[in-house]
């Protein structure tokens, strides 16, 4: 009876933890996306010094969440999350708005990847 009440408190905790992984990630994966919306939204609208401030609140957020995201995803691809946003206030100006919008379109790629990532593995 013992094996069986270890066995059952062991598949809750694990369930638990799944659960918690799924919305964790979910959560990161969609504030780093509607960050990057609100980002491209702003450059668009000529609005380089908001969009500056975004590219640095999204690189702030990712880098808070990296060590528990990499409790889910491989360490590598969280990082290579972070160093692209870190390279999006370079961009956020006006005369490298083509660039700008590429180097978004990347992120947005590697977003996907991470939210992938998990997804395959969960």
């Amino acid at each position: 009876m013992k094996r069986v009440r270890a066995a059952f408190a062991v598949l809750i905790l694990l369930a638990g933890f799944s659960i918690w992984g799924h919305f964790t990630v979910k959560v990161t994966t969609d504030t780093v996306e509607s960050g990057l919306l609100r980002l491209q939204q702003a450059a668009l609208a000529e609005q380089y010094d908001k969009a500056d401030a975004i590219a640095l609140e999204l690189v702030d957020y990712c880098t808070q969440r990296e060590e528990l995201l990499t409790l889910f995803i491989k360490r590598d691809l969280v990082s290579s999350l972070r160093i692209s946003l870190c390279g999006l206030q370079a961009y956020a100006k006006k005369e490298n708005l083509a660039d700008l919008m590429l180097e978004l379109q990347r992120a947005q790629g590697q977003v996907h990847a991470l939210h992938c990532q998990y997804y395959s593995m969960a």
